[in-house]
């Protein structure tokens, strides 16, 4: 089994007191992790670790979990955004653990858009 370490890249960063800029990358209302892989690579060399955000605006997007994945493989250190609106407290907690087995070190926790936000964007028939 690996060794465990309890930060990352940007962790030691701050810790250094080196000066960090992070970004953000939404990931797609579908299943193709192809538009978060472009976000991703464009950022490469500009930013110390990417933010990816948890269901933006109160809508359905890729899990952040999967983008995770795909950030990290696509060359920058990932934080993972988690919305309480979403999760009770066995969610969070499998979400975490979930995050940490595919290399988030760094995690942004928020309370999320109120859900009406998302009903704003979506266009009823």
């Amino acid at each position: 089994m690996s060794e465990i370490r309890p930060g990352g890249r940007l962790a030691a960063l701050l810790d250094a007191g080196r000066f960090c800029v992070t970004g953000e990358v939404v990931p797609p209302r579908s299943a193709d992790p192809t538009p978060l892989v472009e976000q991703t690579r464009a950022l490469v060399g500009y930013v110390d670790a990417v933010n990816v955000t948890d269901n933006p605006t109160a809508s359905a997007h890729m899990s952040p979990l999967a983008g995770v994945r795909f950030v990290a493989g696509a060359g920058i250190e990932p934080t993972v955004q988690l919305t309480s609106r979403d999760r009770n407290r066995l969610g969070i907690t499998s979400d975490l653990l979930g995050a940490w087995a595919l290399g988030a070190r760094n995690l942004l926790c928020l309370s999320g858009d109120p859900v009406a936000v998302g009903y704003i964007r979506t266009p009823w028939p």
